[in-house]
């Protein structure tokens, strides 16, 4: 399930830091505080039942750790929690039709729209995908781990990849997943984002994704990699739209 959400500004050039992912984490917890579900997804550190990317405006232009952009934000969302989605959906919903303002940084924003998006069903084993935001990978059992990337070791990285996408496909669904992922790297790069003070490395582009059609979907339902409900793994299959 996915929503496009978009946040028409007041005024016609806005800026955010380049770190600007921490607005929409705080937006996110706004509105589960509303719905009385804080404690249990961020009072303590456990996986997001969501993914986000935001496009900032028609035109962006970073300069000086800074964007510049004019037209509004386009917030995308994508959540295989039914409950959830439905909460979120609600309090977008309420801000709309009240014409709330939303401050992100120094801007003011109101909902001028949200478009819910037709379900995509995955029943193949093999998806050729893009990724709106970085795709960030750490060996979880690695104290102090670096970043991972597929141009370094893809066997390890698709081992890394695999594993914790299925200890978080049980998490939220209770059984096994059948299978494993593998990620081929298509036409990418491997490059890094400010976030909260430091650095974040992922790969982000185009890729080849194989997997079983449940475990597939379970990705793109609820983001590919770690840092997912912080604004990365957020992807679309090839020929959808963005």
């Amino acid at each position: 399930m996915r929503i496009s959400v978009f946040l028409k500004p007041e005024e016609a050039t806005n800026t955010f830091p380049d770190e600007y992912r921490k607005g929409f984490i705080f937006l996110f917890k706004t509105i589960v505080k509303e719905q009385n579900r804080y404690q249990e997804l961020y009072g303590i550190k456990k996986h997001k039942p969501f993914c986000f990317a935001a496009r900032l405006g028609y035109e962006c232009a970073l300069n000086n750790r800074t964007f510049t952009f004019t037209g509004p934000v386009i917030l995308k969302v994508s959540s295989g929690d039914h409950a959830f989605f439905a909460q979120l959906l609600n309090g977008f919903i309420g801000r709309w039709k009240r014409s709330d303002e939303i401050k992100l940084y120094q801007s003011k924003f109101r909902v001028s729209d949200i478009r819910v998006l037709p379900p995509k069903r995955i029943t193949k084993s093999e998806i050729v995908c893009d990724s709106l935001e970085r795709i960030v990978l750490k060996d979880p059992n690695k104290r102090g781990a670096r970043y991972l990337s597929p141009y370094d070791d893809l066997e390890y990285f698709n081992r890394i990849l695999s594993e914790y996408s299925k200890d978080k496909y049980y998490y939220f669904m209770g059984k096994e997943a059948h299978g494993n992922l593998y990620l081929e790297p298509l036409n990418g790069k491997f490059d890094s984002v400010r976030h909260y003070g430091g650095l974040v490395f992922g790969y982000r582009g185009s890729f080849r994704l194989y997997g079983s059609p449940e475990l597939l979907q379970f990705v793109y339902d609820y983001g590919l990699g770690h840092r997912t409900g912080q604004g990365f793994g957020y992807i679309v299959i090839r020929g959808e739209g963005i």
